[in-house]
């Protein structure tokens, strides 16, 4: 099987009360939208799928969100940690030399367990630091769209829904009042 990728020329520039700007071309990138996008992506970062297992580390991938999963007991913590600072530094590496960057500013922590383990984990094995910033445990974090705690309940999840739900249905039943009470009806509707 042979891929062939046809790829235009693109090009942009800036206009600007009729005037433009001289013409850029792009030489690397996808456009927007485009079919070929997320396909190209995940052969970009495929790459990142071979270092993570290096480090006794579980990845699961979606898109550009990528989380990392590592399975130990609490008395080996400290060496999980580690294994993760270890990985995650030589993920910034990998993302760097392919002009890529790593989102420290939305990395979360969290330990899940039972209640005892969780609380057996040592104090300095509750943040860890990544490109010298100090990432802190979460109590909740997203995972590809489920908010999970850290004994894996789904009671913030399920919170946040009917919030969300409740909201919609009251913007709804205002807007239904607002609309059926205060704006006159068409004159072709009239009786």
């Amino acid at each position: 099987m042979v891929l062939v990728l046809l790829i235009r020329q693109l090009s942009y520039c800036m206009v600007v009360d009729g005037v433009s700007s001289k013409v850029t071309y792009i030489i690397c990138s996808v456009p927007q939208g485009s079919v070929l996008g997320p396909v190209l992506f995940l052969l970009y970062v495929a790459d990142l799928a071979d270092i993570v297992p290096e480090y006794n580390i579980s990845l699961h991938a979606y898109a550009d969100d990528n989380q990392l999963y590592i399975h130990c007991q609490p008395e080996d913590a400290q060496s999980a940690v580690l294994s993760v600072q270890q990985c995650v530094s030589v993920i910034e590496q990998w993302t760097a030399a392919s002009r890529l960057r790593l989102n420290i500013d939305k990395t979360e922590l969290m330990w899940t367990g039972s209640k005892y383990n969780v609380s057996k984990i040592p104090d300095c094995c509750r943040s860890l630091t990544l490109d010298g910033a100090q990432v802190v445990r979460s109590d909740a974090v997203h995972v590809f769209g489920v908010l999970l705690t850290p004994n894996l309940s789904l009671d913030k999840h399920v919170t946040a829904v009917s919030a969300k739900c409740f909201f919609s249905f009251d913007s709804c039943a205002a807007c239904d009042a607002v609309s059926t009470t205060s704006l006159p009806l068409p004159s072709s509707t009239r009786s």
